[in-house]
Order: structure tokens, then sequence, then C-alpha cells
């Protein structure tokens, strides 16, 4: 998939939560490559901080992001003016991916908001490499606005709607949007009617066979006796 680049800045960038040695102090003699990456629990309210002591300390963590749109409440003179603007806030919240070298140090222990390892009954949850890959890739695609997604259809194919009320209706792909919705034109009652959808409610739908193309084959193929 092609991300933009923004986005790729925005999964490596330092506002978004991700602390690397190597880009702080340049490359290692020896690299360090994590064979596994631990979640360690952190306060809520207090994530953003835990980050920031975490870059001050030298300490190798990712808190994956995600940029969002929310709705501030401003007053001006006693009226209130209520608009929207992107912020970047953590993708989960209370949680930090921390690598196995940090861990078996122990150095994050003493940083305030910091709780402990994640552990479910006896169980220590662990991701791998290829983990921590699939997730970034996932926040790359959050951080990229729909309209610049890579599309999964193209404008004339054949689709089929999977859910909703218009769940098994096929139509025609007729253009997208700036929100990265699409615009089908669906047949419904004989009427080809547009409607606006995601691409996750869509299908490509396999081209009907020709009756006629199949009788003429069958007929080709028969075998009549000789005389």
């Amino acid at each position: 998939m092609n991300y933009s680049n923004a986005a790729r800045d925005r999964v490596r960038g330092e506002i978004v939560g991700y602390v690397d040695l190597e880009q702080l102090h340049g490359p290692r003699e020896v690299p360090v490559a994590p064979e596994r990456w631990y979640l360690l629990r952190v306060h809520p309210h207090l994530q953003t901080k835990v980050l920031k002591t975490f870059r001050q300390r030298n300490i190798s963590c990712w808190m994956p992001m995600q940029t969002v749109t929310q709705s501030v409440s401003r007053y001006n003179r006693g009226n209130e003016k209520v608009v929207e603007q992107r912020v970047t806030v953590p993708l989960v919240w209370g949680l930090i991916i921390l690598p196995d070298f940090e861990v078996k140090g122990g150095r994050f222990n003493a940083v305030d908001g910091v709780i402990d390892i994640l552990r479910v009954g006896d169980c220590v949850p662990v991701l791998k490499p290829q983990d921590v890959i699939d997730l970034r890739h996932i926040e790359a695609i959050g951080n990229t606005p729909k309209s610049k997604r890579e599309r999964k259809f193209a404008i004339g194919e054949l689709v089929r709607v999977t859910s909703g009320p218009f769940a098994y209706f096929c139509g025609r792909v007729e253009r997208f949007d700036s929100a990265g919705r699409l615009s089908v034109g669906l047949d419904i009652f004989g009427r080809l009617t547009p409607i606006s959808i995601e691409e996750s409610d869509l299908e490509l739908e396999q081209r009907p066979r020709s009756l006629h193309r199949s009788s003429d084959s069958r007929r080709s193929s028969r075998r009549f006796p000789s005389r």
C-alpha cells in the first residue's frame, strides 16, 4: 500500500510517540533488534508525560497514535462557539509498547505514571516484530486522509453491497468523494439510484456467464451421428 509522506513521518516522528535511540544519538556500532515487545500499562492521563520522560531518559518505546477530529468549545465575550479541530491522541489509551531490552533493564519502573507490564493471569502477552510492523501499517493507514488512501475499486467496476439496507444489491462505481466514500449506482425497482457507501461495505461482483455463450458452446460440442 502507498501512504503519504506526512503519514509516514507521523509514524516515525517525535510528536506521535516513537522514541528511537538511533535517531536521537546516531547509529549504534551494534544495532539492537528486539525479539519481542511488551505492553506497558500506564495511567491514561499521564501517558504523554510518561513518553516525554522516556525520551529524556533515553528509554526506547513506541506509542501508536491517531489523528482524530474533535469538537472544541471556545468562548468570546460570553458567546460559545464550537469548532472542529484535528488532534493527535493515543491509539490505545493506557498502553505503551516497550522492547525486550528495556524490560530487562527495568529503568521504566522509576518513571512517574508507569503501572507495570501487562499480565493476563499468569501469562505475559508479547508482540513479535511482525506484529509491530503490522501495527505501524494500521497506524499509517489511520493517519492517512481517506481521500488519499489507495482505492480497492475503480470507477466503472461492478460491485455488490455486503451489508446495510441495500445488501446484495449490485451496481457500478460512479465516483469518489473527498471523504473517501464511493457513489454507486444501484438498480432499485428498475430505476438507477446512486447511493454513498464505504469501501468496506462492498465487494467485487463476478460477471455472470452469458447463457447464449454457454448454449453456443454446448451446441458446437454436440456430435451428430454419421450417415
